[in-house]
């Protein structure tokens, strides 16, 4: 749903979607961090449930590309983090529920160029566009109105 833009949001956000929230951490050789659709800084988020949720499954390990929940115990809301590289240290703590495509890993290490070591980017990196993948691995455009069709 955060993905498609399928949910209404609240005073601070007109919808629930990644589209247009910054990456506002990167940490050359760890990862990237965005998804603070509510503040764009880290200090928020937003669940599309009424509240923050339970980690689900820790069967994923850390790998480079993998796409994890970045949180606090039991606490996710829309907040993520993008792999550099293996990192072991966050098996059990973070939830893995995505992998970058094979073919799009090669982009990572620009990214990982524009970070920093106290994680402040150096230019600003935003999610311009997100959907969802359909069965053929292509994305389905999601609706400007913050609907679906």
């Amino acid at each position: 749903m955060l993905c498609t833009g399928e949910r209404k949001g609240n005073a601070k956000v007109r919808a629930l979607w990644y589209k247009q929230s910054p990456f506002h951490r990167i940490i050359p050789g760890f990862m990237m961090q965005g998804g603070d659709i509510t503040h764009g800084n880290g200090a928020g988020g937003a669940s599309v449930f009424t509240r923050s949720f339970e980690d689900e499954s820790f069967l994923y390990k850390h790998q480079v590309g993998s796409v994890s929940m970045a949180h606090q115990h039991n606490s996710n809301k829309s907040q993520f983090f993008i792999s550099f590289v293996p990192a072991s240290w966050c098996d059990g703590k973070h939830v893995v529920f995505g992998q970058v495509l094979a073919e799009d890993l090669m982009h990572l290490s620009a990214f990982e160029a524009v970070g920093s070591p106290s994680g402040l980017p150096l230019v600003r990196v935003v999610v311009t566009d997100c959907g969802q993948l359909s069965g053929d691995g292509y994305m389905a455009p999601a609706a400007p109105s913050g609907k679906t069709s």
